[in-house]
C-alpha cells in the first residue's frame, strides 16, 4: 500500500511538470523551458507516456535531433500501445528520415488498427504510398477513405485530383 501511494505521488508530481511543459510549449519562445519540464517529468516518473509524447513534439518543433524525438514517440507507444497520436507522430518523424517509410507505414497501420476512422492517419498513409509509384492504387484508396471520413479535407482532395490526373 505504501509503495502504491509513493508511485501515485510521483506520478502526480511528474504530471505537474508535464502540464508546465505543455503551457511553455504554447509559446515557441519557451520551447527550451517546455523541453526542460518534460525531461524533469520523465526523470521523476519514466512511465508517463504523455511526457514522452510531449517531449517528442517539443523536440520536433525545436527541430532538434530527429532520432531523439523518434525515441520519445517510440517510448510513448510502448508505454501506451493505444496512443494513436503517438503512433502518428512517430510515423511523421520516421517518414522524415532516410529509409524510414516502411516503419512509418507500419506505425500508421497501428494507429488505424486502434482508430480506423482517423482521417489524418489515412491521409499520411496515402502520402507515403503515393511516394512509391507501385502503390499509387493503394494511395488512391486511402485518399478516398479520407474524403469519406472528412469530405472537406482539402489536402486529400488535392492528392486525389493529382492521382486522377485532373
Amino acid at each position: 500500500a505504501e509503495l502504491r501511494e509513493t508511485i501515485t505521488i510521483l506520478a502526480r508530481f511528474a504530471e505537474t511538470y508535464n502540464r508546465k511543459g505543455v503551457e511553455f510549449e504554447k509559446d515557441p519562445a519557451h520551447l527550451s523551458d517546455a523541453i526542460k519540464n518534460f525531461r524533469i517529468a520523465i526523470q521523476i516518473f519514466p512511465g508517463l507516456a504523455d511526457s514522452h509524447y510531449n517531449l517528442g513534439t517539443a523536440l520536433t518543433a525545436q527541430k532538434a535531433d530527429p532520432e531523439e524525438a523518434i525515441e520519445e514517440f517510440r517510448t510513448a507507444t510502448k508505454l501506451k500501445p493505444d496512443y494513436v497520436n503517438a503512433h502518428i507522430r512517430l510515423a511523421i518523424a520516421l517518414a522524415r528520415t532516410r529509409g524510414g517509410d516502411d516503419e512509418a507505414k507500419s506505425e500508421l497501420k497501428s494507429a488505424l488498427e486502434r482508430d480506423p476512422d482517423n482521417f489524418v492517419a489515412h491521409y499520411l498513409l496515402g502520402e507515403l504510398l503515393y511516394r512509391n509509384m507501385a502503390s499509387r492504387g493503394e494511395a488512391l484508396a486511402e485518399f478516398r477513405t479520407v474524403l469519406f471520413l472528412n469530405p472537406d479535407f482539402k489536402p486529400a482532395q488535392d492528392m486525389l485530383r493529382r492521382l486522377q490526373g485532373n
